[in-house]
């Protein structure tokens, strides 16, 4: 049969969004589940010079310190779920060691393995709450400095 549009398109995955999750590795543990989380955004770089020879067209690279940032949205209900997760990343002194891990189950309707982002050293730099008539909500959002980012 003839599509419609003659359009040539082929199905190559389906993907469940209800797979996505957040935890902070603490000593206590602690997760995100119920978090009300609605949006997150991570960068990670690094500080690269670059350097010339005076006298010829040589230019070299000199790789410098790793940072990365994240932020997370949520919106603040009814549960404690959201102080847990600030108090679990706020402690600077608790920074060493901590990850933040994103794990996104963006599976097929296979048996893919999930796929994560480990953000280590992790700990919160900035953090903000706001409301909105429109829709009767409040929010909050939190952005997180840390050191390394594992790819799982």
């Amino acid at each position: 049969m003839t599509d419609i549009f003659n359009s040539q398109a082929k199905l190559n995955g389906v993907f469940r969004g209800t797979n996505f999750s957040l935890s902070v590795a603490t000593a206590g543990g602690n997760t995100a589940d119920g978090a009300l989380i609605q949006d997150f955004s991570v960068q990670y770089g690094r500080q690269i010079n670059r350097i010339y020879e005076l006298g010829s067209a040589n230019q070299y690279f000199i790789e410098g310190a790793t940072q990365g940032n994240a932020a997370i949205s949520q919106i603040v209900g009814p549960s404690d779920v959201v102080s847990g997760i600030v108090s679990a990343l706020s402690d600077i002194c608790e920074a060493e060691g901590r990850s933040l891990t994103l794990s996104a189950g963006m599976r097929t309707c296979n048996a893919d393995p999930p796929r994560s982002l480990s953000l280590g050293n992790a700990t919160i730099a900035t953090f903000q709450m706001g409301g909105s008539a429109a829709n009767f909500t409040v929010s909050s959002s939190a952005g997180v400095m840390f050191t390394r980012l594992d790819l799982g």
